[in-house]
């Protein structure tokens, strides 16, 4: 044959299918390849819509017709801490989910067996690649369910950690194959698409017209096409009541396998809707060979990224990667359940929870913190009453180890303790709580159209180097903004000079001090809840605005002032007789430090750095009146806020200090909750507060250098909230308004306005 020769018919009628998704071949190889590949295309496209669980424990969602039924929850030996799998247990519901993934697996076949005799009887190349196609999934399903099987099998002395691996080879395999098929369809498309110009534009166009001259059906016409599609009609009526009936179980039952396999159903169905489109448009159209490479080209890059995802995925399971965190707080407050119902004395705690994931199941490691004058015999008593409580609630924890540690072997442990008791204590004698969740429902949302141009953050977006008329208007804002919103809150400046490395000359300092407390009680009285940050912007580029750094922490705390006003005044009164703590010699107080003079102006150093900082705290640290209940302004700091770098997308906050950890754990609840009750626009890939549960002996000394330091080094407590690692823009002419993510800016505004909120004990004013 000659480059330019036209195919014979035959060739046509083979070629057709295949080209129907631009995938070039072998018939039933490819054919096979290429409907998984859409499958996983429509499973993906499901899981992104209807918000459908998907992870590769559930092979067979996508590879096979049949179900395996959930392993039982594994019983934990009451002798040690691991965990050995049960039998499968198979409650009625169970029972009735294997007779309907049957009933699934025999629809199955019998349409595989009508496919595959009408498509030899007419020589339909699509139904026999259909039915080719069927028996090529029932082995790919075999070979899932094999490895979905063995790795379900009960630890042995061989294997103690159980044979969950296998079952993640076969995810890589399974994902692997996906991902080659994808990539292949997408070059074989783009392949084809160059045809006209590899043998002639006019030659090559004439090839693609033969290509479709000739529908799939050579030994039959309009009444072929009318069967095909009867059957296809017939295959999605027989999905769409496996779906619902597969579904119904599913949610009386509480399975994802069921409800994993109902979607495969209705991925299907879908499956036979594409081939009741392709029928038609074939028989109706003429001259459109191009459309077919075309869409699958399209469909392989829609495959890539997901099978690219569940890829690595198993790639992750295969070494060791750790568990989401998501799982861990699950974990940690499931154990922090059982230990508050079979530890009445409340002296022990998780202190780290850790895990892999290793098939369908995770292996889990807990630290737990006891009293060291505790025995043996009553750490071990303990340790098996939780184990098995901890089996009983978890359903996916093949192995639980514990490791105990005295409370007293490691001074970080036994202050995080003594602070955790302090809080517990606070909390029970003052009425401290965490906020209903009405309250978060409630809470006022604060300047919900929040962007570049609003009036509060829109002022700030300017160059505001310390001692320059930028720096002035900016004052000038902050100071405006409080007379019209905040009347209640007193203003003070603490005003200071330095010489920088850039001249002889003093630069002027101003600290903006905002304050907020009952009408009629003293400062001398008052512990003071600090909210610092910083609003000058760097010296160098010229021009530099420094959006993230720091224009947007000082818009979250102003408005954060505004969203908790109404319920200051409902818990205060306007009133100066109604003073609801009057009783009480110590008063807690809001104080917001915007300061300045943070950034060098050549290099940072100690002493070209945090002028203003250095100058407040020194300040302070002088000895107060002798009837005032704190030594020292600096004593009387309850707790140092410091908020900085805001306002790009995804940030990650670590816990830098022991000694706040247990606000940083606030702040990670209330995040943790607002996101479940779906009160925060953001959907980052990670919780910004990702450190909850950080173990008490990975804290160390922090590297940041910041405003906080002067005080710090005065025995204040701090909770340092700046992104690490740093935003991409930091320090670039790019941290300017146009890259600021305002939903991120709105969710910062959110959980600090709720975490004070709760540090004041006004939440339930809003209930």
């Amino acid at each position: 044959m000659t480059r330019n020769a036209l195919p014979t018919a035959e060739q046509c009628n083979q070629y057709q299918f295949k080209n129907l998704l631009g995938v070039k071949g072998t018939l039933s190889i490819e054919l096979s390849v290429q409907n998984s590949i859409l499958r996983f295309v429509l499973l993906h496209f499901c899981r992104s819509h209807f918000k459908r669980p998907f992870t590769s424990l559930y092979l067979d969602i996508f590879m096979s017709s049949q179900a395996v039924p959930k392993m039982a929850s594994p019983a934990i030996q009451q002798q040690d801490n691991s965990a050995k799998m049960g039998k499968p247990t198979n409650p009625p519901e169970r029972d009735a989910g294997v007779v309907i993934t049957q009933v699934g697996l025999l629809t199955n076949i019998v349409m595989a067996a009508i496919k595959g005799v009408y498509g030899y009887s007419v020589n339909s190349k699509t139904m026999l690649a259909d039915a080719i196609h069927g028996a090529t999934d029932a082995m790919s399903d075999t070979l899932a369910l094999a490895a979905i099987t063995w790795g379900s099998r009960p630890p042995t002395s061989q294997f103690p950690y159980g044979h969950g691996k296998i079952e993640s080879l076969g995810a890589l395999g399974v994902s692997a194959i996906l991902l080659v098929g994808s990539l292949s369809m997408g070059f074989n498309s783009f392949y084809f698409l160059l045809v006209p110009f590899l043998q002639g534009k006019q030659q090559g166009l004439v090839n693609q017209e033969a290509a479709v001259g000739t529908f799939v059906y050579a030994g039959g016409g309009l009444l072929s096409h009318i069967f095909a599609i009867g059957i296809s009609l017939a295959t999605i009526a027989a999905k769409e009541w496996l779906y619902s009936a597969t579904m119904k179980l599913a949610t009386e039952c509480k399975s994802t396998v069921l409800e994993s396999n109902a979607l495969h159903h209705r991925v299907d169905s879908f499956t036979e809707v594409v081939i009741i489109c392709v029928i038609l448009t074939s028989k109706l159209f003429r001259h459109v060979a191009w459309l077919d490479p075309v869409g699958g080209l399209f469909i392989s890059l829609m495959a890539v990224r997901p099978a690219t995802e569940f890829t690595a995925s198993a790639l992750r399971e295969l070494v060791d990667y750790s568990i989401e965190e998501e799982v861990k707080e699950d974990i940690y407050l499931c154990s922090e359940d059982i230990l508050e119902e079979i530890d009445s004395s409340g002296k022990v705690v998780v202190t780290s929870v850790t895990g892999i994931r290793s098939g369908q199941r995770n292996l889990i490691n807990l630290e737990m913190a006891m009293p060291n004058r505790w025995t043996i015999d009553e750490a071990s008593e303990l340790e098996i009453k939780f184990c098995t409580e901890l089996e009983k609630r978890t359903q996916n924890v093949c192995h639980a180890r514990i490791h105990v540690r005295p409370v007293e072997a490691k001074k970080e442990i036994r202050l995080a303790l003594s602070l955790s008791l302090i809080f517990i204590t606070l909390g029970s004698s003052s009425g401290y709580k965490t906020l209903y969740d009405e309250t978060l429902r409630k809470m006022p949302p604060g300047e919900a159209s929040l962007d570049i141009h609003s009036e509060l953050l829109a002022p700030i977006l300017i160059p505001r180097v310390s001692g320059t008329d930028g720096s002035s208007v900016v004052q000038h804002h902050f100071i405006q903004y409080f007379n019209k919103h905040l009347p209640e809150w007193t203003i003070q400046w603490q005003n200071s000079s330095a010489k920088t490395p850039l001249g002889n000359s003093k630069v002027h300092f101003s600290n903006l001090i905002f304050r907020r407390r009952p009408p009629g009680v003293e400062d001398a009285s008052v512990s003071w809840l600090t909210l610092a940050a910083h609003y000058d912007s760097k010296i160098s580029p010229v021009g530099f605005i420094g959006a993230t750094d720091s224009a947007v922490p000082c818009a979250v705390l102003l408005q954060m002032a505004r969203n908790i006003e109404g319920a200051l005044q409902a818990k205060w009164g306007k009133d100066p007789g109604e003073i609801k703590n009057g009783n009480e010699e110590i008063i807690d107080g809001i104080q917001i430090l915007l300061l300045d003079g943070e950034e060098a102006f050549l290099e940072w150093t100690e002493e070209d750095s945090l002028y203003g900082s250095r100058s407040l705290a020194q300040e302070w640290d002088l000895p107060r009146s002798p009837t005032s209940a704190f030594r020292t302004n600096v004593d009387s700091i309850s707790l140092f806020v410091l908020l900085d770098l805001l306002g790009a997308a995804e940030p990650t906050i670590a816990s830098h200090f022991l000694t706040t950890h247990w606000v940083y754990e606030r702040a990670a609840d209330i995040e943790h909750r607002m996101r479940n009750l779906k009160l925060l626009e953001t959907q980052p890939r990670k919780m910004f507060f990702l450190e909850k549960h950080k173990p008490a002996d990975r804290f160390t000394e922090s590297p940041i250098q910041d405003d906080h330091i002067p005080f710090i080094r005065r025995g204040v407590h701090v909770l340092h909230i700046i992104p690490t690692p740093f935003p991409a823009v930091w320090h670039t002419m790019q941290d300017n308004a146009e890259n600021l993510d305002m939903p991120t800016v709105r969710d910062w505004i959110r959980i600090m306005s709720a975490l004070v909120m709760e540090w004041m004990e006004v939440g339930d004013l809003y209930i």
